[in-house]
């Protein structure tokens, strides 16, 4: 039997799926991901990453008992912007930067202050500039350490440097460039960006472009004896973990809506090639190149359940430590005993150090709950982090183009971590009043980099076959009196993040001076 691999390269989790030739599940591993926190800082090291990929594929090779040789390929995709640099060895010499990281969190608010600069990245890009885009982060690299800057040759995405170690070459995809770097015009590299952002000299570090389904190498020798593969396997380009979503939960049509709720949350809907850039929201290229993604992603998601449950849910805690398995048991025994609305309670979800930056940028934005008394339990205060979240996406969908187009014969797909409880995407169809679609199954991005696996392995194209099996979908209906109640809260919502915003910008004042204090007391 043949078998294709898919590795997600996510944030917090690093996961592999297994798919037949016929694109049925097999398996699905994964294992933590190594995120190194300094503060403002988001980083990887590049080396525990790659171990970290290799150990995951040798181990699923022995508990699955594959044979190398029926592993037909291999595809990747991987959390996008941040910054994986090489060297002229090509060799890291720093640890990569991630998307969420907030260092160059001045520089954005410089960019964007100046409305021409800011208008014409969004002209070129289709997205704002923010902390962790590439280019910005290129340029706050050759502001405050040149030195670094100079030693860049080679300027990659996560999944593209781990391609890379499986086969010793170097390319990216349009749908990763997409986010910050290309002309979605045009279709390449945009020369003028660089100008803009004072960084046209390393134009010439930038990887060829290629179709996710090309092939983009195959394993050599030295990552076979450290993976498990088989040399010569195909590992096809790979594509950003979004669009990988999107083509591992079937949304290929135009108008088709799909939800991830991961660590993050994303909410985007496809739209034909021609649309006009002019929105508050992101655009990437889908993987059909016919069509675009306009999307918006917060910095947090789930992000703000896992924030709950360490803080609740460990020995330090009211609750023991209990794994994601029980957690969820927990809340779709418990949550649904609490009623729609959380009895007043709300929670703004901007729990992420980096602030916010969709569906407004903010990097000082955080997180807060509104309504709390005495007696308000530990399950109130979990339902109004979930219906906060919910409203946050609501909040993204409505600044989408089409979202006012969309009726109940378009399809919405829900997939994530979020989206395995049985309450959680319940509560999103009442926020959204329209039906959500949950494909049976996990790890889509993985999902999606499999099929691209497939679709390179045999030369096939995606816009001429889908791989989805839409009959094991669970489908979630709104309940039309909870969806009123909802629409008077996400007003409620709305109207609290607006006026939170000068409070931010001063809480980060107090931040700065008791950091500083901290400091002094260590003195």
């Amino acid at each position: 039997m043949g078998v294709f691999i898919g590795i997600d390269l996510g944030t917090t989790s690093l996961k592999i799926i297994g798919i037949n030739e016929s694109a049925d599940h097999l398996f699905t591993e994964s294992i933590p991901n190594v995120v190194i926190t300094k503060g403002r800082c988001k980083e990887l090291d590049m080396a525990v990453l790659w171990n970290s990929v290799c150990t995951l594929i040798k181990d699923t090779i022995l508990k699955h008992n594959l044979q190398s040789r029926n592993i037909l390929a291999v595809g990747i995709c991987g959390q996008g912007e941040g910054l994986f640099a090489l060297d002229a060895n090509k060799k890291p010499f720093q640890n990569a930067i991630l998307w969420n990281d907030n260092r160059a969190a001045s520089l954005v608010n410089s960019l964007n202050e100046d409305i021409k600069i800011r208008e014409k990245i969004k002209n070129i890009t289709g997205s704002f500039p923010f902390s962790g885009a590439t280019g910005v982060l290129l340029t706050y690299l050759k502001t405050t350490n040149p030195k670094n800057y100079k030693n860049i040759q080679y300027v990659l995405f996560c999944k593209d440097y781990i391609r890379f170690c499986l086969t010793g070459k170097i390319y990216t995809d349009y749908t990763d460039a997409s986010t910050s770097l290309l002309n979605l015009k045009t279709k390449n590299y945009s020369e003028e960006l660089f100008s803009l952002l004072g960084i046209s000299d390393i134009i010439d570090k930038l990887p060829e472009l290629k179709s996710p389904f090309d092939l983009g190498g195959t394993v050599s020798r030295e990552a076979a004896k450290l993976t498990g593969l088989l040399e010569g396997t195909p590992v096809s380009v790979g594509m950003l973990d979004l669009v990988s979503a999107f083509m591992g939960n079937g949304a290929k049509n135009i108008n088709d809506v799909s939800i991830t709720l991961g660590t993050t949350s994303s909410a985007g809907i496809i739209l034909n090639n021609d649309t006009s850039l002019n929105t508050l929201a992101g655009f990437e290229m889908h993987y059909i190149d016919s069509k675009l993604i306009e999307v918006m992603a917060t910095m947090s998601g789930a992000g703000n359940l896992n924030w709950i449950k360490k803080i609740f849910f460990t020995d330090t805690g009211c609750e023991t430590n209990i794994d994601d398995k029980t957690f969820f048991e927990y809340l779709d025994k418990n949550i649904p005993l609490i009623p729609p609305g959380a009895l007043g309670v709300m929670y703004l979800p901007f729990i992420s150090q980096g602030g916010e930056r969709m569906p407004f940028n903010n990097p000082n934005a955080r997180a807060s709950f509104v309504g709390l008394s005495q007696n308000v339990s530990i399950s109130v205060m979990i339902r109004s982090v979930m219906e906060g979240v919910g409203f946050s996406i609501l909040d993204c969908l409505k600044h989408l183009s089409d979202w006012d187009k969309i009726s109940q014969d378009n399809k919405i797909f829900l997939s994530g971590g979020g989206a395995s409880s049985a309450v959680w995407p319940q509560i999103i169809s009442d926020i959204l009043g329209k039906n959500i679609m949950v494909i049976d199954g996990k790890a889509f991005s993985a999902r999606g980099a499999a099929y691209s696996a497939l679709y390179c392995y045999y030369k096939t194209a995606p816009d001429k076959t889908n791989l989805v099996d839409f009959s094991t979908f669970k489908l979630f209906k709104p309940n039309i009196e909870n969806h009123k109640l909802y629409e008077k809260m996400y007003n409620l919502y709305y109207k609290l993040r607006l006026s939170q915003a000068e409070m931010w910008d001063e809480l980060k004042q107090i931040r700065d001076i008791s950091k500083s204090l901290i400091t002094e007391k260590e003195q």
